[in-house]
C-alpha cells in the first residue's frame, strides 16, 4: 500500500484499487455506502448528488450490460427509471441486467476489502491499480 492508502484509511475511508476503464471523474469523490445497505451490492449515496456532474448531468445509455461478478462497479442507466445513476459494486456474482451499465472492477487482491465496505455508512473511494 501507498502512503496516500494508508492515509485514507486513517481517516476511516477505505481505499479501493480499481481497473483503468472507471471514468476519471469517479476517481477523486469519497463515496459512502447507503445507510439502509443492501445484500448484494454496495450502493453510494455520494455518486447521485448534484455535487457528481459526471453522472449527474447526463442520460445514461445502456452499455456494457454484461454479467456482474463480487467486484464490479456498476451505475445504473436510464432504462432502471428512478433509480438511473445510482452507482454500485456487486457484492456476489450477478446476473446481466438491461438497465446496469459495468463501468469497472475492484481489483481481485482487494475483494477482501469489500467487507468493510458493505456495512451502511462506511467510506470508500476509488484509486488507480497501477
Amino acid at each position: 500500500w501507498s502512503q496516500h492508502q494508508f492515509k485514507r484509511y486513517e481517516e476511516g475511508i477505505i481505499p479501493l484499487r480499481v481497473t483503468k476503464e472507471l471514468p476519471y471523474a469517479l476517481w477523486d469523490i469519497v463515496h459512502q455506502n447507503r445507510l439502509d445497505a443492501a445484500r448484494d451490492v454496495v450502493r453510494s449515496e455520494t455518486a447521485r448528488t448534484d455535487d457528481n456532474r459526471f453522472i449527474m448531468n447526463k442520460n445514461i445509455a445502456p452499455m456494457h450490460t454484461t454479467k456482474r461478478p463480487k467486484g464490479t462497479i456498476t451505475v445504473d442507466n436510464y432504462l432502471y427509471g428512478r433509480y438511473e445513476h445510482e452507482l454500485q459494486i456487486s457484492l456476489t456474482d450477478l446476473p446481466a441486467h438491461e438497465g446496469v451499465n459495468v463501468i469497472g472492477h475492484v481489483i481481485e487482491e482487494d475483494i477482501p476489502l469489500l467487507d468493510y465496505v458493505r456495512k451502511g455508512g462506511s467510506r470508500f473511494s476509488f484509486i488507480s491499480a497501477t
